[in-house]
């Protein structure tokens, strides 16, 4: 009855206005709608729910949606890329006067409000270009202030951490980029500090001629200056190689970023151990080819261990000294070992109490998080939660059943494209911590456009439950300091997130 007056009493009103009036009020509050709809579109309509798979493990389902729902989902897709393309040309024109993009709001999550700052300058918007646009660099820490992010041209740019502005640059002698996001630097960590320097360890996908156009995959180490010189003025860095694969792949084949190679530091540089998790890129590969696989140096004295004379030696990371080490194929003397095999694309790659993760990329679809245990086979490209690429000569399992292999903690279907991960150690974000005070994992993604974040067991390192936070963008790297949660999308913004 009261929607009934309502029309009747707009209807009338509409009227008694001259026809051009009448038809200016309906198109303003036809933009009204519209605009108003760009604004409350960060929210999922439709029901998700998990289902237990055995041994703790959840996967991800969608429940099937009416006509309605179908269309609504639709409708909210459509507001969201016009949203995203309206941002998109206001940071166009905001760049091209030289300015940087702003901006800041407050977002509700289960278990907490976060205020949310997002940066862009027209440097690093220059710099997003020059690399095609995808895949700008990675983060990793440098001081309670300050954190750098490292290009795929090998361009360091240090940020202070609280403002998001540049402090000073550092260029990488020797590392080459092109648009094909498979080549230059994939992932960097840091490994020790000193009064002057910060020493890095970096994977470097390299662009080979030799024996064809292919691309092999490299450990380089650098240094950043504690401090910079006069003005912030650009220094230069010449990074030492540690060690190259010997395997170099079709480049035709390590395109689209599977080549990954993600790094993680366990212990520290006095006798620690270094992780690589790199991509399965869809050819034959010798024995003992490291690619789809998890694999691990021993770091001593911050150098890499490449050489053992016998098997009692006391280099062998300590992820060998376990009883499971004969499940190992690779020769325990070969460098690096062979931890764990079966990955497609392992973009993430994280160690959090005592269990490592590796997030998977799927083909279409089926993005996994992983326990790689010592020993675990994780299938592909013999199994997969996801389908085959039209044309791309991927396999097609199809099946969604591991068989023999290790499954998966928890799968995502359909799939938002994972991109990185790291473990919440954000002061503020208190309550995202397990019952043993784990850290959360912290995952971004590229067409969910969305943060994760995924409570672990305790008692078992399985995921729990992952919670679905809408950022807006393709998100590529994350970085998790004392002080805030640092996001690096695609477009070159930077997210700076705390607890409101």
């Amino acid at each position: 009855m009261f929607t009934r007056k309502l029309i009747e009493w707009f209807n009338g009103t509409l009227r008694k206005l001259p026809s051009r009036r009448a038809m200016s009020v309906i198109a303003l509050l036809f933009i009204g709608v519209l605009f108003g709809g760009l604004l409350f579109v960060d929210e999922e309509y439709g029901i998700r729910y998990e289902m237990q798979i055995g041994g703790g493990r959840a996967l991800v389902i969608a429940e099937d949606r009416s006509f309605f729902q179908s269309s609504r989902l639709a409708l909210q897709e459509v507001l969201r890329s016009t949203r995203s393309t309206l941002i998109a040309v206001s940071d166009e024109i905001t760049w091209k006067m030289g300015r940087s993009v702003e901006q800041s709001w407050i977002q509700e999550t289960n278990l907490l409000n976060l205020r949310i700052r997002s940066t862009a300058s027209g440097e690093l918007r220059n710099v997003t270009r020059a690399v095609g646009g995808t895949h700008v660099g990675a983060l990793a820490e440098l001081t309670s202030e300050e954190f750098v992010l490292v290009t795929r041209s090998g361009m360091v740019l240090v940020y202070d951490e609280a403002s998001l502005a540049i402090t000073r640059r550092i260029e990488l002698d020797g590392i080459t980029a092109t648009g094909d996001p498979g080549t230059g630097i994939r992932d960097v960590k840091l490994i020790s500090t000193t009064d002057t320097t910060a020493r890095y360890f970096a994977t470097h996908a390299i662009a080979d001629t030799e024996p064809y156009n292919c691309t092999r995959i490299a450990l380089i180490a650098f240094t950043v200056p504690m401090v910079g010189g006069a003005g912030g003025e650009q220094g230069t860095s010449v990074p030492e190689q540690l060690w190259a694969d010997d395997e170099c792949v079709p480049a035709t084949m390590a395109r689209n970023g599977t080549l990954s190679g993600r790094l993680w530091l366990d212990g520290d540089v006095e006798e620690g151990t270094l992780y690589l998790a790199v991509g399965d890129v869809s050819v034959e590969h010798p024995d003992g080819s490291i690619f789809g696989t998890l694999s691990v140096f021993s770091v001593r004295d911050g150098k890499l261990v490449l050489e053992t004379e016998t098997l009692e030696t006391d280099l062998s990371p300590a992820i060998l000294d376990q009883d499971s080490v004969m499940s190992v194929e690779a020769n325990p003397q070969d460098v690096p070992w062979l931890v764990s095999k079966g990955f497609r694309n392992p973009a993430g790659l994280a160690i959090a109490g005592g269990h490592t993760y590796i997030a998977n990329q799927g083909p279409k679809g089926g993005d996994s998080l992983n326990l790689a245990a010592q020993g675990t086979d994780f299938g592909w490209p013999l199994v997969s939660y996801g389908t085959e690429y039209t044309l791309s000569g991927y396999p097609s399992p199809g099946n969604n059943s591991v068989g023999e292999f290790d499954a998966p903690s928890y799968v995502w279907l359909p799939s938002p494209a994972i991109s990185d991960m790291d473990v919440n150690r954000t002061a503020s974000l208190d309550s995202w911590f397990n019952e043993a005070d784990v850290g959360d994992l912290l995952l971004t993604s590229l067409k969910g456009r969305h943060l994760y974040r995924c409570r672990t067991s305790a008692a078992t390192g399985e995921v729990v439950y992952c919670e679905t936070i809408y950022i807006g963008e393709r998100l590529r790297d994350v970085l998790s300091t004392r002080s805030a949660l640092i996001l690096l999308a695609d477009r070159g913004h930077l997210y700076r997130i705390i607890r409101n």
